[in-house]
C-alpha cells in the first residue's frame, strides 16, 4: 500500500477505493469516530463470551456518551473481527449511536473463510461442514450490513494470486499497517504472550505502538493517521473470574494449553496436560474430548476408542464432532488390525453413516461407502457412493477449501464405482487447487490409494492429483561461487518448481552453497548434519570461520528440518559422514512412504561448466519399493577404525505401577515377569550383546536396529498378554519402551566381569523411556531412519511429535514403533 499521496496513488481501484475512503474521513474527522477491531482467528467459547462480557461491562460504557458517529473498521476474518462486529454493533444499536460499518477486505471473503479452516487444521481442530457454513453465513450477514465494502485486492488478482500463502500474507500486512495508523481506538481481542504471525493482531498492535517499526511502503500519509491513538485490549488469556459478571474457567485454561502444545506438534504434552488436569478433578467433555484426540494421536487408539466408549456424552454424543470421531477411531483400528478384520471397517462405516443420516454431509457419506467397501460390502458401498455423488451435484462450493474436498470426494467415489477414467478427471480437476497443501494431497492419496489396492485397480489415474516427491540430492565437486539458475540441469528446475522436500547431508562448503541457492529459488530443504554446526565450521577451516558459521545459521534456521548427528569421536569423521548419509536417505524414504510421495534420487556434478545431471531415478511407491531405493541410493560402507567401537541397537525399559507392588509379590514378578523376559531374550542368541535388569528396568543391546525393533515389539506384547492373564498389582504391570541406534563403546565391566557398552548415547536413550506413555514404544528419528532399511515392511512407524526428554535433556523428535 502506498503512501496514500504519493505518485502511485489512484494506479488501480483498490486503491481508489481505499484512497476515497481515507479523503472522506479525513474531512469529517471532527463528526466520526474511527474505531477499528482486529484479533485471532480461533478464540474458543469461552473465550469469546469472555470477550463479549469485558467489552460490554467494562471498556464500551465509558465510550457511551460521545456524540460522534462511530466508524467501524474490520478486516472480517472469522473469529475476533466478526465478534468486534457484532457486540460492538448490538451495544451500539441498543443505544442509539449512529454507526456505519467498513468491511476492508485482503481477500475475498471466500480465502478469508479457507485461511481460517486452515489454521484449525494446523490446531489439530475438526471443522464440521455445519460449523463451516455456520462461520461462512455469520460472514456474509456482516458483510451485507457493511456500509461500504473497501477491496485491498484488484479486479485483475485471480486465484493464482489468491492460492499463494506469501501473497496473502502480504495482503494481510497492508491490512495491519491501516488498523495500526488510522482508526482512533483499536479494540485488539487477543492472547498477548502468544508469538505472532506477519499480519496477525499481535503485529498490529506492536506497529501501533511503535509506527517507526511499519514498512515504509506501508505506512499512510500523517493527514490518515490518527492524531492521538488509543488502543483497548481483550486479553483472551485472562481466566473469566477476573471479571465480577463471569465465573472463573479453569477447564478453558487446559484447553489453551493444550492447543498451544498441538500447535508445536506435541501430542505427548496434549496428553499429559489434559491427565493431569482430570487428576485435580476437572471433569468437562471438552477435556474428554482432547484426551481422546491426544490419545490418538500418540498411536494409542484403543485407549481412544476404550475411553470414547465409556463416556455418558448426552446430547453431544449425536453431534457431528463427536460421531465423525467415532468414525476417526473405528477407521484407524481397523486400518492397523494384522490381518484386517471386515467387523472393525464394519464399526467404522456404521459410525460415519450416523454422522451422515443425522447431519447429510458427504464427508460421512463417502467416508462411509470407502469403510463398506473395506468390510466386503460392496453393494452398500456403492450406493453411498451414489448418494455422495447425488449430494455433490447440488453442493455449492464456496470457496477453495470446499471445491478441492469436493473433487476429491468425487474421485473417491467415482473409483467406489469402479469407473477410473471420470476418477481420473475429477482429480485433474482438484489438482489445480490448494496446490502448496501437501498434507490433504497426501491424505486423499493415502485413501484412494487404499481403495485401488482392495480394488485391485492400478494406481495410475492417481497421478492426476500431483505430490511434490521426496528428493535425495547428492554432488560430487564443489560448484562455483557465482551460480545462476539457467545453468541447472533440467530435472532439478523442475524439482524446484513442484517445491519438492529436498533431503541432503550437508558435509563440505560445497553443501552449504548449494544449498544457500536452492532456497534463494524457494527450495524446501531437509538437512542432516554429521556434527553440531560449530563443529562442522571447524572441520572446513575455511578462511572466515565466524563468517562462515554466520551463513550455515542462518541457512538451518530456514531449512524446514535439520537432524545433527551426535555420538562420534573427531577422529572418526569417515564414519561419521556415512552414517549420516545413510541417515539422510533413511528418512527420506521414510516420508516418502509415511506421506504416499514418490522418491527420487538426483546426482549432480560440478565442473567449470556448470552443474550436470549423472544419475535421476525414481521411486514411485517408496512404501512398496523401499528396497528398490536403497539399492539405487546405495549405502557407504565405511568400518570404524577401532574394534572397541560399533553401531548398536539400544533398549531401555521401565516398568510403571512397579511402585505399588508389595513384598508378598516380589517372588511373583521376579518368577513370573523377569524370568518370562529373560527366556525371550534367550531366543535372540548372539544379537543380544547386553542384557541387564535391575528393579524395574530392563537394559538390552543389540547388533542393529532390526533386532533391537524385534525385541521391544515381543517384550511388549509378552507384557500385554501378561496383563491379561493376571488381575490386581501384577495385572496392573506396564512398560514403556525406548530404542535408539548409535555408535558405543564396546568393553567389559571389570564388576560384573560380564560384556559391557558405554558412551554419552546410552545415557541419551535412557532419557527418552520416562517420556514414553505406558505400554507404548518410542524411538529416535536415528533409529526409525535405520529400521526403515532394515526392515521396511515389517514395522509401522509413527510420527509422536517433539517431546522434552526427562532430565532436562532438551527436546528431539520422536516416532511409535508398532508391527505391521
Amino acid at each position: 500500500m502506498p503512501n496514500s499521496r504519493g505518485s502511485r496513488a489512484g494506479d488501480n481501484q483498490e486503491q481508489q477505493a481505499l484512497q476515497r475512503y481515507l479523503r472522506r474521513a479525513e474531512e469529517q474527522a471532527r463528526h466520526w469516530l474511527s474505531v477499528g477491531g482486529c484479533g485471532h482467528l480461533l478464540i474458543s467459547d469461552a473465550e469469546q463470551a469472555h470477550a463479549r462480557r469485558l467489552l460490554e461491562e467494562q471498556l464500551l460504557p465509558p465510550l457511551a456518551d460521545t456524540k460522534q458517529r462511530w466508524q467501524l473498521l474490520s478486516g472480517m476474518a472469522p473469529g475476533a473481527d466478526l465478534l468486534f462486529v457484532e457486540t460492538l454493533s448490538r451495544w451500539l444499536q441498543a443505544r442509539g449511536i449512529e454507526f456505519d460499518l467498513i468491511a476492508i477486505l485482503p481477500v475475498p471473503a471466500e480465502y478469508l473463510i479457507s485461511d481460517w479452516q486452515l489454521r484449525c487444521e494446523q490446531e489439530q481442530l475438526h471443522v464440521s461442514a455445519i460449523t463451516r457454513r455456520r462461520v461462512q453465513a455469520q460472514l456474509e450477514a456482516q458483510l451485507a450490513q457493511a456500509r461500504e465494502v473497501i477491496p485491498l485486492f484488484g479486479e485483475d488478482d485471480g486465484p493464482a494470486q489468491f492460492r499463494s500463502r506469501r501473497y496473502r500474507q502480504h495482503q494481510y500486512q497492508r491490512l495491519a499497517a491501516i488498523l495500526a495508523q488510522h482508526p482512533e481506538l483499536l479494540f485488539g481481542i487477543v492472547r498477548p504472550q502468544r508469538g505472532g504471525a506477519p499480519g496477525g493482531s499481535l503485529e498490529v498492535l506492536g506497529w501501533r505502538e511503535d509506527r517507526r517499526r511499519i514498512p515504509s511502503d506501508l505506512r499512510l500519509h500523517r493527514n490518515h493517521c490518527a492524531a492521538q491513538p488509543r488502543t483497548l485490549v481483550v486479553n483472551l488469556s485472562e481466566s473469566a473470574g477476573a471479571l465480577r459478571a463471569g465465573p472463573d474457567d479453569p477447564v478453558q485454561r487446559v484447553l489453551q494449553r493444550t492447543q498451544e502444545a498441538s500447535q508445536s506438534g506435541n501430542a505427548l504434552a496434549c496428553l499429559d496436560i489434559v491427565r493431569a488436569a482430570q487428576r485435580q478433578g476437572l471433569q468437562d467433555v471438552r477435556l474428554d474430548y482432547q484426551l481422546i484426540q491426544a490419545l490418538a494421536n500418540t498411536g494409542n487408539t484403543q485407549q481412544a476408542l476404550n475411553h470414547y466408549r465409556e463416556l455418558d456424552l448426552g446430547p453431544e454424543a449425536h453431534s457431528e464432532d463427536w460421531l465423525a470421531l467415532r468414525g476417526r477411531l473405528e477407521k484407524d483400528l481397523a486400518l492397523r488390525a494384522q490381518p484386517r478384520s471386515w467387523r472393525q471397517f464394519a464399526r467404522a462405516a456404521e459410525a460415519y453413516e450416523a454422522a451422515f443420516k443425522r447431519h447429510g454431509g458427504y464427508y460421512s457419506a463417502i467416508n462411509a461407502a470407502s469403510m463398506r467397501l473395506l468390510a466386503g460390502q460392496a453393494r452398500q458401498a456403492h450406493k453411498l457412493a451414489e448418494q455422495t455423488l447425488e449430494l455433490l451435484a447440488v453442493r455449492s462450493a464456496p470457496d477453495e477449501i470446499e471445491r478441492y474436498y469436493q473433487h476429491a470426494t468425487r474421485a473417491e467415489a467415482l473409483l467406489l464405482l469402479g469407473d477410473a477414467q471420470a476418477c481420473a478427471l475429477a482429480l485433474r480437476q482438484a489438482n489445480p487447487l490448494l496446490p502448496q497443501d501437501t498434507l490433504r494431497r497426501s491424505r486423499t492419496q493415502q485413501q484412494l490409494h487404499l481403495l485401488c489396492q482392495e480394488l485391485g485397480l492400478s494406481t495410475a489415474p492417481l497421478r492426476e492429483l500431483q505430490l511434490p516427491p521426496v528428493v535425495l540430492l547428492r554432488q560430487h565437486g564443489r560448484p562455483p561461487r557465482r551460480l545462476q539458475r539457467t545453468q541447472w540441469p533440467a530435472p532439478l528446475r523442475e524439482l524446484i518448481a513442484q517445491r519438492s522436500f529436498i533431503n541432503l547431508c550437508l558435509q563440505t562448503p560445497g553443501d552449504l552453497l548449494l544449498c544457500e541457492r536452492l532456497h534463494e529459488q524457494g527450495a524446501r530443504l531437509y538437512l542432516t548434519l554429521p556434527v553440531p554446526a560449530p563443529e562442522l565450521v571447524r572441520r572446513w577451516r575455511q578462511p572466515s570461520p565466524h563468517k562462515c558459521e554466520e551463513r550455515l545459521t542462518a541457512l538451518l534456521d530456514k531449512a524446514q528440518t535439520v537432524i545433527v548427528q551426535r555420538g562420534f569421536l573427531p577422529r572418526e569423521q569417515s564414519w561419521q559422514n556415512a552414517e549420516a548419509q545413510a541417515l539422510t536417505l533413511g528418512l527420506s524414504v521414510l516420508t516418502a512412504a509415511r506421506t504416499a510421495m514418490q522418491w527420487r534420487l538426483l546426482e549432480l556434478s560440478w565442473n567449470e561448466d556448470g552443474p550436470r545431471c549423472l544419475r535421476s531415478e525414481l521411486v514411485a511407491e517408496p512404501a512398496r519399493e523401499a528396497a528398490r531405493a536403497y539399492a539405487l541410493a546405495g549405502l557407504p560402507t565405511v568400518k570404524p577404525s577401532s574394534s572397541q567401537r560399533r553401531m548398536a541397537g539400544l533398549i531401555f525399559a521401565d516398568f510403571s505401577g512397579f511402585a505399588r507392588l508389595q513384598d508378598s509379590l516380589y517372588p511373583r514378578y521376579y518368577r513370573e515377569v523377569i524370568g518370562g523376559l529373560a527366556r525371550l531374550l534367550d531366543r535372540h542368541g548372539q544379537t543380544v550383546r547386553v542384557r541387564k535388569t535391575w528393579g524395574d528396568a530392563l537394559h538390552v543391546v543389540t547388533d542393529d536396529a532390526s533386532s533391537a525393533a524385534l525385541i521391544a515389539v515381543e517384550v511388549q506384547a509378552f507384557m500385554e498378554k501378561h496383563r491379561l492373564r493376571h488381575d490386581g498389582m501384577l495385572g496392573d504391570l506396564e512398560l514403556r519402551v525406548a530404542a535408539h541406534y548409535a555408535p558405543v563403546f564396546s568393553g567389559y565391566d571389570e564388576v560384573e566381569h560380564l560384556p559391557a557398552h558405554f558412551g554419552t548415547q546410552l545415557a541419551f536413550a535412557a532419557r527418552i523411556e520416562p517420556v514414553a506413555p505406558p505400554g507404548s514404544i518410542y524411538v529416535t528419528e536415528n533409529f526409525a531412519a535405520r529400521l526403515s532399511f532394515e526392515s521396511p515392511q515389517r514395522y509401522i512407524l509413527e510420527y509422536a511429535g517433539e517431546v522434552e526428554l526427562a532430565k532436562h535433556y532438551g527436546a528431539y523428535r520422536l516416532f511409535a514403533l508398532r508391527a505391521r
